[in-house]
């Protein structure tokens, strides 16, 4: 649900099980550790439609929000 400033917390995160989906709510939380984070975990990247021009210029949306509603991983966007 955030974007790290570090690949520091990634080994965790490995150990937890990865991370298959990353949400941002929000432009501010767009950089290029996104990229890193699609590269080593293969996570699918849920943004704002509205900010895509944006957050995409540093990962690939997977998934670009556009509507209130409770998605298929049960998160409420």
């Amino acid at each position: 649900f955030y974007s790290v400033a570090s690949d520091s917390e990634f080994d965790s995160f490995a150990r937890l099980g990865g991370i298959d989906e990353q949400y941002l709510s929000h432009q501010d939380e767009a950089g290029p550790m996104l990229a890193t984070i699609q590269a080593r975990f293969g996570a699918n990247l849920h943004a704002p439609a509205t900010e895509a021009d944006r957050i995409s210029g540093h990962a690939r949306i997977g998934v670009a929000l556009a509507d209130r509603h409770v998605d298929d991983n049960g998160v409420e966007v």
